[in-house]
């Protein structure tokens, strides 16, 4: 992680870090939606900013986020969110430690698993998804599969909040749908579905892509 870090700072000294961490993230989260949904007039308004130089770097950060992400399950994001001290620049936010989320994990789900072979994890203000990575894990470690056992929904207010989740939980192989929403509310702004949502069949997912398709709001 050290590395994307100073990657991220060695962009920073001309753009901002917290501007180049939001791009990247919005890039990856571009790159992984784009063979299921379009979102390309986002990608090239990011690449517009940065020189083909700087763009490569993104391509190494990602590389990066990935070797990691296979290491195993960790909230890689959020760690660096908190490293780069951005915190106090963007609404106060603070994540979660993945170790309250492994504590937090390990007295919710085997009933429910036992009973119905799968468990549905609602999360309403995810963050960048510490604590569903903490719970996916400890499914692992009990001997439960996240990728065909477990349901996601998850839903945060910021923008770059979901961005971070639906990357995470992408590249973990985990079929989620997260909202950029308000829970108080129940406004939906917009959805991110995971690759693995699309592959288990979720008409959800196929009702969203085809009212966007269409000009229609979620």
């Amino acid at each position: 992680m050290e590395e994307l870090l100073k990657l991220i700072q060695q962009l920073g000294r001309k753009h901002d870090n917290l501007r180049v961490f939001q791009d990247f993230v919005e890039i990856c989260a571009c790159s992984i939606s784009r063979p299921f949904i379009n979102r390309e007039d986002r990608y090239f308004a990011i690449y517009s900013r940065y020189t083909d130089e700087e763009m490569q770097q993104f391509y190494q950060m990602g590389q990066i986020l990935l070797h990691e992400s296979e290491k195993a399950p960790q909230d890689i994001l959020g760690q660096c969110y908190m490293q780069l001290e951005l915190a106090n620049k963007q609404r106060g936010q603070c994540f979660t430690p993945l170790s309250i989320g492994n504590l937090m994990a390990s007295i919710l789900f085997r009933q429910e698993i036992e009973q119905q072979g799968y468990y549905t994890l609602n999360e309403p203000t995810c963050g960048s998804g510490a604590l569903i990575i903490a719970f996916c894990e400890t499914m692992r470690q009990q001997g439960f599969n996240p990728q065909t056992q477990l349901r996601v929904i998850a839903q945060d207010i910021d923008l770059k909040s979901v961005q971070m989740c639906f990357v995470q939980l992408s590249l973990l192989g985990i079929p989620a749908e997260i909202q950029h929403a308000n829970p108080l509310t129940g406004e939906v702004m917009e959805c991110y579905f995971t690759p693995f949502y699309f592959l288990r069949g979720n008409k959800n997912a196929t009702t969203y892509q085809t009212n966007r398709t269409m000009g229609r709001r979620p």
